[in-house]
């Protein structure tokens, strides 16, 4: 019977190879078993552009909203106003008197005027339904335009359909009032025996309902051409010429 060789025993090699013995080759189709980095983050751009939009439309319905009320407000302040509207008061000037009027030096170079006018207004508020205040109220009596004296007369309150007798005592004492105006009322004295003065009231106003007002708005009372008996230059007091006189009311809506 033939002998065979025995095949030669590889040492079993556990943990690191043994001395003398050359560690495997990878094969290549090995894998190295080292950690994955992680996959970098993208922030979806889908999700960005919905938020933007969102907020987007939420400020537009929001200005929308705003526009539509104040619109809204703007109309019924409108149409209350268009079926409110109240009439302005009627100022009547139903007499005035002058007394203690001294002009001294009327061609001199500094002419002064001494004066106590006393002014009755009658003040008539046509709105049925409808109160007025007036505060801040001041009157005034002017000649060509300069006003020759003016006073602050007390706030009141008128119901509608009433007419109250407003009281206005002016004076002045010593005031300079400028060559013109002096010429002027002397020449008016020795042609006419009169004077023409002009009345002022201004006013703070505001309309009143049980339900609704105005808010404040200024009106200008003016009378043109209250005139005045004033028969010379010796003479020092007087009385209105001729009817009442009706004013013209202008309030600054």
């Amino acid at each position: 019977m033939a002998n065979h060789p025995k095949p030669t025993a590889e040492p079993v090699v556990i943990g690191y190879p043994a001395a003398g013995i050359a560690a495997p080759l990878p094969s290549a189709t090995a894998y190295a078993y080292a950690t994955p980095r992680p996959d970098p983050y993208y922030a979806d751009p889908r999700t960005g552009a919905a938020f933007s939009a969102n907020r987007n439309l939420l400020l537009y319905r929001i200005l929308i909203a705003a526009s539509v009320a104040f619109l809204l407000v703007g109309l019924i302040s409108f149409f209350l106003w268009l079926f409110l509207r109240p009439s302005v008061p009627v100022f009547i000037v139903s007499s005035a008197t002058v007394s203690a009027f001294n002009l001294s030096s009327p061609s001199g170079p500094t002419p002064q005027l001494s004066s106590s006018f006393d002014l009755a207004l009658n003040v008539s508020n046509p709105n049925k339904k409808m109160g007025v205040n007036y505060f801040h109220v001041a009157a005034s009596v002017a000649y060509d335009g300069v006003i020759l004296a003016e006073t602050a007369l007390s706030p009141f309150y008128q119901e509608g359909r009433t007419t109250t007798t407003l009281q206005a005592p002016l004076a002045t004492r010593q005031e300079y009032v400028g060559l013109d105006v002096a010429e002027g009322i002397s020449h008016d004295r020795a042609t006419s025996g009169a004077v023409r003065f002009d009345v002022m009231v201004e006013a703070w106003v505001w309309f009143k309902t049980s339900a609704w007002s105005t808010s404040s708005s200024v009106m200008k009372v003016y009378c043109e051409g209250i005139t005045i008996s004033l028969i010379n230059d010796t003479v020092t007091s007087g009385s209105m010429a001729g009817p009442t006189k009706q004013c013209q009311v202008n309030i600054g809506w």
